[in-house]
């Protein structure tokens, strides 16, 4: 097995490198279940997170993955089911050329969702945040470096157990030609990070209160880990491959895998 080093990492980001013609855009989309009374549908309640991707896999032709005995993530030609620690479920869908036929897809997905959503009541919204469930009334979902996570963020802010399982969110993935273009795209939306926040902020309530905030994701981001949120000093200088590289080896590790054990 080749070591992977410093060198070898920057070298894998001038590899992802793609001509113009072959660029494709992918998305990642979080919802969150609620009931009818607000509170997040839980894991392994009746009808619950694992019940919903049972049906998933029994109708709709998505492939289950397992960490022990839970059942907790899926694919399907490409796309990827995932779960967030309090439940969320997380769309990643195939890379695409036009905008349209991702848009198609999360749709698609989403009318999967409420057909295989059997409880009453039960709805899913794409909050930034969920509006009512404090997240220690939230069941973890049972993923191992879930565990890690639980014990070790809540030491480095005070809203980790809030980011963890009870916001969800957007985001975007994009090709790109060489360095140049790379540091051109991360330096802008870098920059472009404040704005978006405040044009899609759909969050103010939280516990059922109204925050005074438009978005109460973003202040939980703001309270979860030093470490590895906010704007990285080292890009914000510019953007290169190695100074990204530089930056994920100096952000403290959380966990490993080692023999299948988190």
């Amino acid at each position: 097995m080749k070591a992977l080093n410093r060198m070898a990492l920057i070298e894998g980001y001038h590899a992802y490198g793609k001509a113009d013609i072959n660029w494709r855009v992918g998305a990642e989309f979080e919802r969150i279940a609620v009931h009818s009374t607000g509170r997040q549908l839980d894991y392994s309640e009746p009808g619950g997170i694992r019940e919903i991707m049972e049906v998933l896999a029994d109708q709709h032709n998505w492939e289950p993955s397992f960490e022990g005995p839970h059942l907790i993530a899926m694919s399907r030609k490409g796309s990827h089911l995932t779960l967030e620690p309090g439940g969320q479920l997380e769309l990643a869908t195939q890379p695409y050329q036009s905008l349209a036929r991702l848009a198609q897809e999360v749709e698609d997905n989403f009318s999967e969702l409420q057909s295989a959503t059997r409880l009453p009541g039960v709805r899913w919204i794409a909050s930034g945040l969920s509006p009512f469930s404090a997240p220690e009334d939230v069941e973890w979902v049972p993923k191992g470096r879930y565990q890690i996570m639980r014990d070790y963020l809540p030491e480095r802010g005070p809203l980790a157990p809030v980011m963890m399982k009870s916001t969800s969110s957007f985001q975007m993935a994009l090709d790109y030609r060489d360095e140049a273009d790379c540091a051109r795209k991360t330096n802008t939306l870098l920059r472009l990070g404040p704005l978006t926040t405040a044009l899609f902020a759909n969050s103010p309530i939280r516990l059922g209160r109204d925050t005074g905030l438009a978005s109460a994701r973003a202040a939980a981001w703001m309270q979860t880990d030093p470490a590895r949120t906010g704007f990285p000093p080292t890009l914000m200088a510019g953007y290169s491959h190695e100074r990204w590289v530089d930056y994920l080896l100096d952000t403290p590790m959380m966990f490993f895998m080692h023999d299948g054990q988190w």
